[in-house]
């Protein structure tokens, strides 16, 4: 088994993704200089939500666990309730919801539709040719 060491810059986007890619890795990783903020700590308590019977991921005030974590669980497959700070409850993910409803996935709207609360329903995605808008977000694009 090889173990690889990443030594990271204090970015909570960096952060994040990096706790992404670990977390979807089939070898132990390990992060160094990993910043910690709310962000990042978001990040890892939803990802531990994966592997629990009925995931709620909480995505509190992180823009970019929201918008990273929607389409790594639709790849994944499964049921997920999706929520958010008032805050982030008001911020755009309309686009994302459309690029993975064209994948076949389908969401519960909670309160107002494209939008969290949410929950979300996968079979996995198919992959393919999709074009991705990221006037409102370039998170959209990650």
């Amino acid at each position: 088994m090889r173990i690889v060491q990443l030594k990271l810059p204090g970015s909570k986007s960096i952060s994040n993704r990096a706790l992404i890619l670990a977390a979807l890795c089939n070898t132990p990783s390990k992060l160094s200089s990993l910043l910690i903020s709310d962000d990042t700590i978001t990040c890892q308590q939803a990802l531990a939500q994966r592997h629990t019977s009925k995931p709620i991921i909480m995505c509190n005030d992180a823009g970019t666990v929201a918008r990273f974590l929607l389409p790594v669980y639709a790849a994944l497959g499964g049921e997920y309730v999706f929520d958010a700070s008032a805050r982030l409850r008001v911020r755009p993910i309309g686009p994302l919801i459309n690029l993975l409803q064209q994948q076949g996935v389908d969401f519960e709207w909670l309160d107002i539709c494209n939008r969290m609360p949410l929950k979300m329903y996968s079979r996995g995605l198919p992959g393919g040719k999709l074009c991705v808008d990221v006037q409102e977000s370039s998170q959209f694009l990650s």
